[in-house]
């Protein structure tokens, strides 16, 4: 995955606010399909695959754009980038 980063001035300092889901519901898996241990194994992530899992991540979301919204954070932070201020939905 690309993250582009075209938006950072050199010089100025940055903060994120970040969230992660510690224990999901939704497992994913690894296996081994080759017997040449030098191919990739086979990857299935099963992200959200509990409709809990996205819920959680979605509440957490707003949590830390009410975080980043309360002084005095708010009076430093200049903007979010993902999702950005013109997301206001939870779809």
């Amino acid at each position: 995955m690309a993250v582009c980063l075209d938006f950072l001035d050199s010089g100025k300092r940055y903060a994120s606010i970040v969230f992660a889901l510690k224990y999901c519901f939704s497992r994913g898996t690894i296996h081994c399909t080759f017997e040449d241990q030098l191919q990739d194994p086979e990857i299935d992530t099963r992200f959200y695959e509990y409709d809990f899992d996205l819920a959680l991540h979605v509440e957490a979301a707003k949590f830390a754009r009410k975080v980043a919204g309360t002084a005095p954070l708010k009076d430093v932070l200049a903007r979010g980038h993902n999702p950005g201020a013109e997301v206001q939905t939870d779809e």
